[in-house]
């Protein structure tokens, strides 16, 4: 099945069967390399890209541990996914993630490196960090709310309502190299931090209490009247 037709489904079958609804999609721009940052709670967060019409040009990482998955090759070859293995460094797919950015594109992943069992942030990893430094492209923060009960919502029939909201694009400089470590890591929080920003507090995990995600938020009001975030009383699902 060719990949626009696959993506086409995917996007019907979330029309039919949840209530999404897409905030600040303008901050993801039409086109050019992007790397796209999301929290990661549910199977279902990344097939959430095929609901916004903006870029088509995206791909995700998927972990190697479902790669005996008929299914899932046959999803992962005709959407053009890249399987990595989550136990280690695994540089094949971080090479394949910057080859398609080089290529002009886009590339979603989750910092996280792993879904979150408890519906909240968990410490993010520095391999987003290295990713978007040696591809030197900007960063898109982006959100996702309501798929930690998207499962449950349709075994009682309910249509579940989910959120996918984008946040202002971020680019970094170079980091100190005599400080590699340790400015990998505060690029790495900021970046989720900025993910934090469009979540509801109830979310922040890792990060609840982070004095710089209420500096982000209002950062962001000041230069951006119409950014839609989030009501601190918001419920994530």
């Amino acid at each position: 099945m060719k990949r626009t037709t696959l993506l086409k489904i995917v996007d019907k079958l979330y029309k039919v069967f949840t209530k999404t609804t897409i905030e600040n999609l303008e901050f993801l721009p039409a086109e050019g390399p992007v790397l796209i940052v999301l929290n990661h709670v549910s199977y279902t967060d990344f097939p959430i890209f095929a609901t916004q019409h903006r870029r088509d040009d995206w791909s995700a990482f998927i972990t190697d541990k479902y790669k005996n998955n008929r299914f899932l090759q046959w999803v992962v070859s005709s959407a053009q996914l890249v399987w990595i293995d989550r136990s280690r460094a695994d540089f094949a797919a971080i090479k394949a993630a910057f080859n398609w950015l080089q290529e002009g594109k886009s590339f979603a992943l989750s910092p996280e490196g792993t879904r979150s069992k408890t519906n909240s942030l968990n410490q993010g990893k520095e391999g987003v960090a290295m990713i978007a430094l040696k591809a030197n492209v900007p960063i898109v923060p982006a959100a996702v709310i309501g798929t930690g009960k998207f499962f449950s919502d349709l075994k009682r029939l309910r249509r579940p309502t989910l959120t996918f909201r984008f946040g202002p694009p971020q680019r970094y400089g170079r980091i100190d190299p005599e400080r590699r470590g340790e400015s990998l890591r505060e690029m790495t929080d900021d970046i989720m931090c900025r993910i934090a920003a469009l979540l509801p507090d109830e979310m922040h995990g890792f990060y609840s209490g982070n004095p710089a995600i209420d500096e982000i938020r209002r950062d962001w009001r000041q230069q951006f009247p119409d950014l839609i975030l989030p009501d601190s009383t918001q419920s994530p699902d």
